[in-house]
């Protein structure tokens, strides 16, 4: 099992001075049982207490001497489904957040972002209305700003009448990235009972009418049968999660069911069994389906090879 690691540089961690905030962070990337990566040398262990603290008590999940840089631009599943903490120009930040599809903060960035190190959870009451379905405005905790370089979307009710539900489109509208600098995945996993060659056609057609040809050019799309009954949205860097489908929302906006939607980031949340199991499980039903269209290839499967 391969999982992401936290990358800290030490002008970073060095940057953090107040006594409050340091205590959050801290718990936080202890609280994430995640390795982390640092270019502290070993020796600094002891001029700093609060180092000392976090090396003992992520029963030395702490590594010393690790070139950051050499990591931000590799291609490997552990690098693209890492953090990177790193005291750099807001400028640089951004560009390789957007190029490359990983979570890159410098100090300003992190002390700013709400939900990488929290669990953000929306409930959904069958008595509402939400105009826009997934794209009601309640849900933008949920769906914005989010860096991906692959999906997995497993529901199994999303293609299962014959024809791709309406809110797969919104869905890939709101989570991928206009562009990347490497190829993007894309693996649809549904139950496909008719019109297999048709709904794959038209999961094309729906990433077209929202991104760029040159992004559609630049996209691997699987679609597999399934009836696993899990409904999960997995990306290099997050885990999406609504007990009763994806497939919610009638044409007025109405949810089927009360039910609840969940974001995390495993890295840095220290939740990674149900991400991993998802992405197990989908690449069990990838690696022996005799029904599937298209290319059956997501750098996501790495980490549980």
């Amino acid at each position: 099992m391969k999982e992401g690691v936290i990358f800290l540089e030490k002008k970073f961690w060095m940057k953090i001075k107040a006594g409050r905030e340091r205590y959050v962070f801290i718990d936080r990337i202890i609280r994430s049982h995640s390795a982390i990566y640092t270019d502290f040398q070993k020796n600094d262990v002891g001029t700093d207490p609060d180092l000392s603290d976090v090396y003992n008590e992520t029963g030395g999940r702490l590594f010393w001497n690790k070139n950051i840089a050499d990591y931000i631009e590799s291609d490997d599943i552990v690098a693209l489904s890492s953090i990177y903490l790193f005291d750099k120009d807001t400028l640089f930040c951004d560009e390789k957040t957007n190029s490359r599809g990983i979570i890159v903060l410098n100090n300003n960035q992190y002390s700013n972002e709400n939900d990488v190190f929290e669990i953000h959870v929306q409930e959904i009451d069958e008595d509402q209305k939400y105009f826009q379905g997934w794209k009601h405005k309640l849900f933008e905790p949920v769906f914005s700003n989010k860096h991906c370089n692959a999906l997995i979307i497993n529901d199994k009710y999303l293609c299962n009448k014959g024809y791709m539900n309406p809110a797969l489109k919104e869905i890939l509208d709101l989570l991928l990235p206009y562009e990347t600098d490497m190829p993007f995945h894309l693996s649809v996993f549904s139950e496909i009972n008719s019109n297999g060659d048709s709904i794959f056609n038209d999961i094309k057609d729906a990433v077209l009418s929202v991104r760029s040809q040159n992004f559609v050019n630049n996209t691997l799309f699987t679609l597999c049968y399934t009836t696993l009954h899990d409904r999960f949205i997995i990306s290099n860097t997050f885990l999406i999660t609504v007990g009763a489908g994806f497939a919610l929302f009638n044409n007025k906006g109405k949810p089927q069911n009360s039910t609840a939607i969940k974001l995390l980031y495993p890295t840095a949340i220290g939740q990674k069994t149900e991400y991993n199991l998802g992405i197990k499980k989908t690449k069990e039903i990838n690696d022996r389906t005799l029904n599937f269209w298209g290319d059956r290839i997501n750098r996501l499967f790495d980490l549980v090879d």
